[in-house]
């Protein structure tokens, strides 16, 4: 009754683009006032919205799949399009796409008990207390993430999103420590992060000749002819179309089929009208089970060869631009610790491949999947569910020591002057230093101008977590905003608990339900930072 209400309430509209972001905000936050969350219906969102891919669609097969255990769930997608959709999951009852920012994508946001997502949700986002967020992410960090040397702020939408999950998961000890110290969770979160296997590694284990078939099919190619699959890295500004199409020309003249998996900004390039002998698959085939039938793997930076050296077999890492991209975007790993090949010009790509393809070269990837892969058994999906939507853990690693010491945050807002930043952070290295605390850093994104506080920031490092609010207009209902507006001395009793409300909401935007044991506020905050910290208390 309540989708058919606001359907017809919306008409035409209802499957619209909202294009103003004040309104995405107001839209949103009305849908969750005013609907239930709906214990049946399941959220899904991959790379907001550009498939239905990775982990979460690992997971949604299993539920949509398993009519007997999960039959009564809708499986609602976030899509930019039905073209992205698998046809077997097209035109069923049970299986709704919408895009986002639309009207439909607000209700059913709002409306999900669970939320399954690899990637940040929309910022204005915020978890309702009855729901369940689930946040997969899309692949270890070959490319560095969040906090770094480089970037010592993070990313705060990443950050926040974390922090308002309830349940993550990881694939190894390496990721691990990236989830805690990059996306700063290991000061704040206050959720369940488990480390085990990907659940999309389980779509390349365990693909059925059947499902190897039907790929083969789809791309229009035989299995006589070994399959090499060149998925290389997106490079914005200095992708060059040029070299692309030379190797990839090149790549087309040896015995097998190249397929060729790029950033979808890549593909007006390569199309087959353009470069002939080179298939590119379409949106709805899932990556992980086109690697069941790759022979060769050549990449780049991307995370995909870790997906891959679970298969053992050969993999290339084209690097023909290593040093200037290594210092300008920043890699986890050196080349010497990559599985697999390392080749620089275009002449060691085409021996390389060919030499995989004669069976020339052997991998041996036992160290690199021990350190990578060690919870990808073909079982992470079934483990994952049951861990999220049932509470059993037996058959995940949860980490310890989350969650579990006194949490002291400094509200510093936007900062002030050299020798009140100084008396702060002496305070706030003195708290660090102690280990039974968590120290965390609450900062507007402006401090980064702040030369003597990145200075700390950079000194201090990992010993604490840090959260930033970039720069943000409270998300408002109409009620709320006109409560705002009203001078607080002559708000009526429901003015102010609406005025609360936009409070309350933005804190949880931030933070989700990590509260605090101490908050010390810098010196001289305005009345935004001081109220928003009234929320932070346990």
């Amino acid at each position: 009754m309540q989708l058919r209400k606001h359907k017809e309430g919306w008409g035409k509209k209802w499957l619209r683009t909202v294009t103003d972001k004040e309104e995405r905000k107001q839209l949103f936050h009305e849908f969750q006032e005013s609907v239930d969350c709906h214990p049946d219906l399941i959220f899904y969102e991959s790379m907001s919205g550009a498939k239905m891919m990775d982990s979460p669609f690992s997971i949604f097969q299993k539920l949509h799949d398993q009519t007997s255990t999960h039959g009564g769930f809708l499986h609602v997608w976030s899509a930019k399009s039905q073209d992205v959709v698998p046809p077997q999951y097209r035109n069923r009852d049970s299986v709704v796409t919408v895009r986002r920012h639309t009207p439909a994508y607000f209700y059913y946001l709002a409306r999900a008990k669970y939320i399954i997502a690899n990637s940040a949700l929309p910022e204005y986002f915020v978890r309702r207390l009855g729901q369940r967020y689930l946040n997969t992410w899309h692949g270890i960090g070959y490319k560095t993430l969040g906090r770094t040397d480089r970037n010592p702020l993070g990313a705060a939408l990443a950050v926040s999103n974390m922090l308002q999950a309830t349940h993550v998961i990881s694939p190894c000890k390496f990721m691990s420590r990236i989830h805690l110290h990059g996306f700063s969770m290991a000061n704040m979160f206050t959720g369940q992060l488990a480390e085990t296997g990907y659940p999309r590694i389980d779509a390349t284990l365990n693909a059925s000749e059947s499902d190897k078939s039907e790929v083969y099919s789809v791309l229009g190619c035989s299995p006589a002819h070994p399959v090499v699959t060149y998925a290389p890295t997106w490079r914005g500004e200095d992708f060059n179309v040029d070299r692309l199409r030379s190797d990839l020309h090149n790549l087309a003249q040896l015995e097998c089929t190249i397929v060729f998996l790029g950033h979808h900004l890549m593909l007006k390039y390569v199309s087959p009208d353009i470069l002939d002998g080179v298939v590119v698959p379409p949106d709805f085939v899932n990556t992980n089970q086109l690697l069941s039938i790759t022979d060769v793997l050549i990449t780049d930076y991307s995370s995909i060869f870790f997906d891959f050296q679970i298969t053992g077999r050969p993999i290339v890492h084209y690097l023909y631009d290593y040093d200037e991209y290594s210092t300008s975007r920043g890699l986890t790993l050196a080349k010497d610790e990559l599985p697999g090949r390392v080749v620089s010009t275009s002449d060691e790509l085409i021996r390389a491949v060919s030499s995989s393809l004669r069976a020339d070269w052997t991998a041996d990837y036992h160290s690199h999947v021990e350190r990578f892969n060690p919870h990808d058994r073909g079982d992470s999906t079934q483990c994952v569910v049951d861990w999220y939507l049932h509470d059993r853990s037996d058959q995940v690693r949860l980490l310890d020591g989350i969650n579990e010491r006194p949490r002291v945050v400094f509200w510093g807002g936007r900062l002030g002057s050299d020798e009140e930043v100084n008396v702060y952070f002496r305070h706030m290295q003195a708290l660090a230093d102690d280990a039974n605390t968590d120290v965390s850093l609450f900062i507007s994104r402006s401090v980064r101008r702040n030369q003597l506080a990145m200075e700390w920031i950079r000194r201090m490092g990992t010993s604490i977590s840090i959260i930033v609010r970039d720069e943000y207009s409270f998300g408002m209902t109409a009620d709320e905003f006109a409560a705002r507006e009203v001078p607080g001395s002559q708000r009526t009793g429901l003015e102010v608990a609406a005025y609360d409300r936009i409070y309350r909401r933005e804190y949880r935007r931030m933070f989700g339900d990590t509260r605090f044991d101490e908050v010390h506020q810098f010196p001289g905050l305005s009345h935004f930072w001081k109220r928003l910290a009234q929320e932070a208390y346990k």
